[in-house]
């Protein structure tokens, strides 16, 4: 089904959101430009699995 190919995308998007959030308060190494890409990429990966899953429920709910 097509919810298990959006996994690696939501993994994606947790993994970026956290290191941004590690980054930020000092507990990894990195600075404030790596924490916000990181930032910008968890929600560009949330915003896409969003997508998939309203186009998705959109076409079954159009059969």
């Amino acid at each position: 089904m097509l919810y298990k190919g959006v996994a690696p995308i939501v993994a994606v998007g947790i993994v970026s959101i956290t290191e941004a959030t590690l980054i930020w308060t000092g507990v990894s190494a990195g600075d404030w430009p790596i924490a916000t890409v990181c930032l910008l990429a968890g929600v560009l990966a949330f915003a896409v699995t969003a997508r998939i899953f309203w186009v998705v429920r959109r076409a079954e709910r159009n059969r």
